[in-house]
This record gives C-alpha cells, structure tokens and sequence, in this order.
C-alpha cells in the first residue's frame, strides 16, 4: 500500500528542518514499501 504523492509531499515540508524526524519518515517509508513487497509476492505465489 504505498502512500499517496500528496502525503509524501506533506511528510516531506513538515520534516526537512528536522534531520530525526525525515531520517524517521524515510524508515516509515522503506518499511511500508518492504510490507508491500512482502505481501504483494505472497499474492502472487
């Protein structure tokens, strides 16, 4: 379920002054993306 560009555009404002907060946003991301993956080859098979 990967997020919706307008969300990411809004995580991504919200945290460019804050080095921790985007270097957490970027984990939040990978995470959802490997879950994805994840669960996405699991359909498939």
């Amino acid at each position: 379920m990967p997020l919706p560009p307008s969300i990411l555009k809004k995580l991504q404002q919200a945290t460019c002054d804050r080095p921790d907060l985007d270097r957490k946003a970027l984990r939040l991301s990978r995470s959802f993306k490997e879950a994805q993956k994840a669960l996405g080859s699991k359909k498939k098979k």
